[in-house]
């Protein structure tokens, strides 16, 4: 009978998918035979991080699900891409890139027909980990009421892991320059503290890069705090106008920051949304630093989550937009000409080099000493690298954004 382990999260860009490969291959490495399935139904990545392309993944759990295969032909064996070399054996089974694909069968076939140990058994997993989709507060609770210990996902990234201790960071990008990194991938309730304690480490740092690509939002209040901490008393972060106008705020730094005064530069992309582009324009328009990259997504709405009587589910509405500090508000909607936060310094790499930032990303997430180029497993190329949470056409983010069931 396979054991399962799910992973799960409130929101995408918490690093389900590194966490979920991290344990696949310690699980793995003791002997065991581990299938990896793939139900992050909005944005599959983890095919990438054991460097299988979409183009070699002829076949995925939605193809078992349609009934158009067993599921021995959507397993792929993924062994090879351990480092260092495991003795058990480790499969995956992806999901579709097309979100659209599964939700059908995923009514029909997972939700009351088809037991865990059906599905897998025929690939003789002992152990099963699911890099799954999002689950409420609610689930969360009873599940750390059963005792069952929760994994702190950390937001807040360096240039590289510790050598010495993998749990850690180094944030030097140039330590004889005194230029430190960080990169935050989502605005969580940790994410201000991890950043303090990582700039507390930077002893003589003269200058930051703040890396805010790929970064889908967040929660609001991370958003604003993290700003204060460049920014002089009174200076102002963003403003949000909602249907009633009593409910307008104003969050400006409640003190100069410890960090008003340090040279800063932030940067950011296409996929750059939400509470990113609070950040970065706080940063830009109160002249605190300088703003590198592409012309952000243009996220500029508030969502609250209303709780519905008796059926626990919750409704996620839009109460609000958020300006800039200097009066702007570039939400993406459908006919607008401008949006975004137009970077001081616009540089938009190419396909080669943005595959490039994703793969050393990949590479410095994954626990275990660096590979070289010779050990990396064919395919293990800038081309197959994943693709970070990509924010919704529609406006919307992958995974969302809830701060005091508020998000930006």
């Amino acid at each position: 009978m396979s054991k399962i382990i799910s992973i799960h999260s409130f929101r995408g860009g918490t690093g389900k998918s590194n966490t979920t490969a991290n344990i696949s291959c310690l699980l793995a490495a003791q002997g065991l035979r581990v299938g990896v399935v793939d139900t992050d139904i909005q944005s599959p990545g983890i095919h990438v991080l054991f460097g299988v392309s979409e183009e070699n993944m002829p076949h995925s759990l939605n193809d078992y699900l349609w009934g158009k295969g067993e599921i021995q032909e959507t397993a792929y064996d993924v062994t090879p891409a351990a480092d260092p070399p495991i003795s058990g054996k480790l499969f995956l089974v992806p999901s579709s890139i097309e979100a659209g694909e599964i939700v059908e069968p995923l009514g029909e076939r997972i939700l009351g027909r088809v037991s865990p140990d059906d599905v897998f058994d025929p690939i003789s997993g002992e152990i099963l980990v699911e890099a799954g989709a999002e689950i409420d507060e609610d689930r969360v609770r009873a599940i750390e009421n059963a005792g069952v210990e929760s994994v702190k996902i950390r937001s807040v990234k360096g240039v590289r892991r510790d050598p010495l201790d993998e749990e850690r960071w180094d944030h030097w990008l140039d330590r004889e320059l005194g230029i430190g990194y960080i990169r935050i991938i989502s605005f969580q309730r940790n994410t201000v503290e991890d950043v303090d304690n990582a700039l507390s480490e930077l002893a003589g740092l003269k200058g930051l890069v703040l890396d805010l690509r790929g970064n889908p939002g967040g929660l609001l209040d991370a958003a604003w705090l993290l700003s204060s901490r460049f920014l002089k008393r009174g200076d102002t972060v963003v403003r949000t106008k909602a249907r009633i106008k009593s409910e307008n705020q104003t969050f400006e730094a409640p003190g100069t920051g410890p960090y008003s005064d340090l040279p800063l530069v932030v940067l950011v992309d296409e996929r750059s949304a939400s509470a990113s582009e609070i950040v970065s324009g706080a940063v830009r328009d109160n002249g605190r630093g300088t703003v590198v990259g592409e012309r952000t997504f243009g996220k500029f709405s508030v969502q609250n989550l209303i709780p519905l009587s008796r059926s626990g589910a919750k409704l996620k509405i839009t109460t609000a937009r958020y300006y800039l500090p200097n009066g702007d508000s570039l939400h993406r909607d459908p006919l607008a000409k401008t949006w975004g936060v137009q970077p001081d310094v616009p540089i938009r790499l190419v396909h080669k080099e943005s595959m490039n930032v994703y793969r050393l990303w990949r590479d410095a997430n994954l626990l275990g000493p660096p590979k070289t180029e010779d050990e990396k497993p064919a395919g293990d190329s800038a081309e197959d690298a994943a693709k970070t949470d990509e924010p919704d056409a529609d406006g919307d983010t992958k995974g969302g954004a809830d701060a005091k069931d508020e998000g930006a």
